[in-house]
């Protein structure tokens, strides 16, 4: 049953006249006629009694009037939020956020947005890079910001946002903390607090090995809270990208021996279809890191 069957019928049962229906309808007396007997085919029994000049609703027809005017209504508000989705006035777009990036990064993000396309709604899931994109596969998500050390397969298109590096994250009172890097021998029998969701970690363990470096790893986390927390009570330092640091009271040091830089990507599911929200959630995201590679700043 289609829209027009429906405005056919709550027009006639407003008139209760077949004349006067194909009037407002536009059309002939001829039409609404076999568009009421199409519904009625349908429904299996008559919705008007036709008498001259007295036609009127049958028991049938009263109870599904009700029906039909939620169907038009909805119908209406279906046309409009389309209009809305297609306008970016209402468009929600649900983003996989790696839960390695600080929220710094997506502060800016949400800030962009806001200020380009306010009706944009974004929703945030949090996982790790290898979770983000089966959910992106699965059309869980629109769109995902991450980075893998391996890249991506064949399935998904990556556009690069940023790229930072591995720093050493120490107690403000740590005697590494006075100097403005940390060598490579500088971290052999350090206290380390392990970060179990980082996409690094394995990377980082194989080449400190290979040199001959043994953090002693008293903790393990995939709770970047947890993690910056215990660092500033003083119980041990780790390695952490340089935007994952919100703590203010930490230091940030840089590593030059470490040869890891880690890439930012939004990651999409190539061929398929993005919407209009899609788009302009990876215009604001251009835009957005832009800005922040040349103004952000870790806390010392």
């Amino acid at each position: 049953m289609d829209v027009e069957q429906v405005r056919t019928f709550l027009v006639l049962a407003q008139e209760l006249n077949f004349s006067r229906a194909a009037e407002i309808l536009n059309v002939s007396q001829p039409t609404v006629s076999r568009t009421i007997g199409s519904i009625e085919s349908q429904l299996g029994g008559l919705l008007f009694r036709r008498e001259r000049g007295n036609s009127h609703l049958t028991e049938l027809g009263k109870l599904v009037l009700p029906y039909f005017e939620e169907i038009e209504t909805n119908a209406g508000n279906l046309v409009e939020v389309a209009r809305k989705y297609k306008a970016l006035e209402k468009t929600p777009v649900s983003v996989g956020l790696m839960c390695t990036i600080g929220p710094e990064r997506l502060i800016s993000l949400i800030a962009k947005i806001r200020e380009l396309f306010a009706g944009v709604e974004v929703s945030i899931t949090n996982g790790n890079a290898r979770a983000l994109q089966e959910m992106l596969n699965d059309g869980k998500l629109d769109l995902a910001i991450c980075g893998r050390p391996k890249g991506f397969d064949e399935r998904f298109h990556a556009v690069p946002l940023y790229q930072e590096k591995v720093m050493a994250v120490l107690h403000q009172e740590h005697p590494l903390a006075a100097r403005s890097f940390v060598d490579l021998d500088d971290l052999d029998g350090l206290p380390c607090i392990e970060r179990t969701g980082c996409e690094f970690s394995v990377q980082e363990g194989n080449f400190l090995l290979e040199k001959d470096i043994h953090l002693d790893r008293i903790f393990s986390s995939d709770r970047d809270d947890w993690i910056q927390s215990m660092i500033r009570d003083g119980i041990g330092m780790s390695l952490m990208a340089e935007s994952a640091v919100f703590l203010p009271d930490l230091a940030v040091r840089p590593i030059p021996g470490l040869p890891f830089t880690r890439e930012i990507q939004m990651v999409t599911v190539r061929g398929r279809m993005h919407s209009a929200g899609i788009g302009a959630v990876l215009q604001a995201a251009r835009q957005a890191f832009q800005v922040q590679r040349q103004t952000f700043t870790p806390p010392e």
